[in-house]
């Protein structure tokens, strides 16, 4: 999977460190941190042990 997230017209964004800017975490790491998008997937195989894998977050950038 690829996710691209553009975040050049986030007002208030701090995106000075590029790519850096945007983080996967389960909650922001500052206040000031802006949420992008939600994530809640799974993968797996009707073979795999213990079925399937699941993750969620967020996805974040930095606040200025």
């Amino acid at each position: 999977m690829r996710l691209v997230l553009d975040v050049c017209d986030v007002s208030e964004a701090d995106v000075s460190k590029g790519f850096g800017s945007v983080y996967y975490a389960q909650s922001k790491k500052s206040v000031n941190d802006i949420l992008l998008a939600d994530l809640d997937a799974g993968a797996g195989t009707k073979l795999s042990e213990g079925g399937l894998e699941t993750t969620d977050g967020s996805f974040f950038v930095k606040g200025k």
